[in-house]
């Protein structure tokens, strides 16, 4: 609701990719310099008015920060955020093995404390949700499921829907 009918080019992932974080309405914060980015786009019939405008917020995203801002130099890669919707098999694969491979670590895993989770809007539905998917997911393929404590898989799940896994 604080974000709606923005183009594509300024999808919250756009954002996010050079740092910004949505606070508010049309209102960004960049999470490294705490610069501050307002997005509004106003109604109008004017096209070449309104994709100026958007075209001006899209380079606000790189430019907006402060002097010695991390982001406008180094954003997230592309691939960092063109999440592949469409092949949700993939998806799903890719995090049962970064799972599989995260759990190996077992104690040498994070502690996450239940703040930190609030922090990350996870909740424990959410991960149990998942946890109850990669589980399903193992079996199918015919594997064995984590054998585990439940603190390491959660740690496990939590680390591996950011991205991360073992090698």
């Amino acid at each position: 609701m604080k974000w709606a009918a923005k183009p594509r080019i300024l999808s919250p992932l756009m954002c996010a990719r050079y740092g910004w974080i949505n606070i508010g309405c049309d209102m960004l914060k960049c999470s490294s310099c705490q610069a501050f980015l307002c997005a509004s786009l106003h109604p109008t019939l004017d096209f070449e008015k309104y994709n100026t405008r958007v075209a001006e917020i899209s380079r606000q995203l790189q430019t907006q920060h402060e002097k010695y801002c991390p982001w406008p130099d180094f954003p997230c890669p592309e691939r960092f955020w063109l999440v592949p919707a469409s092949e949700p098999s993939k998806l799903l694969t890719a995090l049962l093995e970064r799972f599989q491979s995260t759990c190996i670590l077992a104690q040498q895993l994070p502690a996450i404390s239940p703040e930190l989770l609030k922090s990350m809007s996870l909740t424990e539905d959410v991960i149990s949700t998942v946890l109850q998917l990669i589980e399903e997911e193992q079996k199918a393929k015919g594997g064995t499921p984590c054998s585990e404590s439940l603190a390491v898989q959660v740690s496990a799940c939590i680390v591996s829907l950011c991205g991360w896994g073992a090698k």
